[in-house]
């Protein structure tokens, strides 16, 4: 077990503790430690909702993890995806959209025929 697993593992069970509720602690057993970098915690997930039902217990995990790191670290929530994506991706490159419709040429404002059954989308359009 490397030194982030261990880490974490002491923080959770120091929650687990402070919860004192075996049901409520599910959520945080799919989290994982990725990252102890530049005063920031980065913990993932590949789920949203467990990453969102944490966020409710952020400050109290913050302050675990600084008294097993003896350190001051801000947690960051991400999702694996978000996590593992690639650093030299470009977000500024441009992408084309190619948009093709599937209108039929003929049919047109010139050929349109006002009849009984269509007078009211006529007259929303003129």
């Amino acid at each position: 077990m490397d030194s982030l697993a261990k880490i974490w593992d002491e923080v959770l069970e120091s929650f687990k503790l402070m919860l004192n509720d075996d049901k409520a602690f599910v959520i945080f057993r799919d989290l994982t430690l990725a990252s102890l970098k530049n005063n920031e915690a980065i913990i993932i997930s590949d789920s949203n909702l467990y990453l969102m039902m944490a966020k409710n217990y952020k400050s109290d995990l913050e302050e675990l993890l600084n008294r097993v790191t003896e350190g001051q670290y801000h947690i960051v929530f991400l999702l694996e995806s978000e996590y593992n994506k690639p650093e030299n991706v470009n977000n500024d490159e441009k992408i084309d959209i190619v948009i093709e419709d599937h209108l039929i040429d003929n049919f047109t404002f010139d050929t349109f025929v006002v009849g009984s059954s269509n007078k009211i989308a006529h007259s929303a359009c003129v």
